[in-house]
């Protein structure tokens, strides 16, 4: 059997390379994953805490997520990478002063995230309102049975209605 040495300074990313055999230790499976979307305007009051009613699943890989309790408990223990994006806006302009959300575990507020007003005025509603975009993102252990999670927000304003939209859930394990 003849034994070959190769060496090499680098090696050309733009290259083919044909394997043969069986490669180990690369690469791996980030499920359960999970990303659904708010389709419904929560609203809870000034400074209220709400739970996201996060009702349109555009991916569950494992069919884990219910949309009648917006919770996502996913059937495999390990750590998951979890992100929240929201949108908090307030019928009239300049009048969100805050907007937070939060990722909570097993009903309890594990992460959460500020995003402020400072004067900029986007009207997404086509009314003169203002809105803030937050994201909330943590790496969290679940047990993989009945630990859940769920997304909270909440929109504090001066006066008017505030909105917490188009929010989205984006879960998934991460290969250890």
């Amino acid at each position: 059997m003849a034994i070959d040495k190769i060496q090499s300074e680098s090696i050309n990313l733009a290259d083919t390379f044909a394997f043969t055999g069986t490669v180990t230790g690369a690469g791996g499976v980030n499920t359960p994953a999970v990303v659904v979307h708010g389709g419904t305007d929560a609203y809870g009051g000034s400074g209220t805490w709400t739970k996201v009613q996060l009702d349109t699943e555009l991916l569950d890989t494992e069919n884990s997520f219910n949309t009648s309790t917006y919770r996502w408990t996913p059937q495999t223990a390990g750590k998951y990478f979890i992100q929240g994006v929201f949108n908090g806006d307030a019928s009239a302009q300049n009048l969100v002063t805050d907007n937070i959300g939060a990722i909570y575990k097993n009903g309890s507020n594990f992460n959460g995230s500020f995003d402020s007003n400072y004067g900029s005025s986007h009207d997404i509603r086509g009314n003169g309102g203002v809105s803030l975009n937050g994201t909330v993102t943590t790496i969290i252990t679940l047990n993989g049975s009945s630990d859940y999670i769920e997304l909270y927000g909440k929109a504090s304003y001066g006066s008017g209605t505030a909105y917490l939209r188009s929010v989205t859930l984006i879960g998934y394990r991460i290969i250890e």
